[in-house]
């Protein structure tokens, strides 16, 4: 094959085949730290590096992004922070564990909102200082330095 081929599949999931020199790379490619395994696969004609997506990861985060949509679509008529944080989609995404830490920083990132509460619930910690309690985008801020701090980012 001539050049890099590229096919673009829904969810930002790009399948390449790139040839370089005498090794041919086979890659499947997602969000690599979030997904990406790569492992060395022998071929007939070259060496190979295959990347493959963890399936269940790619599920779970389709399952966040469905149950954030459906928090912030339930929820955005609400100024009470404990109705916020009580709507049942909200507590799904706490019980989806750990995982989801990553996840709701993503989401952080992109879009400031009130995941405090759920990345208290499962980090088990608050780094924002109580002077800052209130300011969402000070909030955002902290969070996302901590998440930098403890390897989420």
């Amino acid at each position: 094959m001539n050049g890099a081929y590229l096919q673009t599949i829904p969810d930002t999931i790009t399948l390449g085949y790139y040839p370089w020199g005498d090794v041919a790379s086979n890659i499947l490619i997602a969000d690599k730290e979030m997904y990406g395994k790569t492992r060395n696969c022998p071929t007939e004609s070259a060496s190979c590096q295959t990347r493959y997506i963890d399936h269940t990861m790619l599920k779970l985060k389709r399952r966040f992004e469905l149950l954030a949509r459906e928090w912030k679509r339930e929820t955005v008529n609400l100024s009470s922070i404990q109705k916020i944080s009580m709507n049942n989609a909200y507590l799904q995404i706490i019980g989806l564990g750990p995982v989801a830490i990553k996840l709701i920083l993503n989401e952080l990132e992109r879009e400031p909102d009130f995941w405090f509460c759920a990345l208290r619930a499962l980090t088990r910690t608050n780094p924002v200082p109580p002077e800052m309690s209130g300011d969402l985008n000070a909030m955002t801020k902290v969070w996302l330095d901590w998440g930098q701090q403890h390897g989420y980012r």
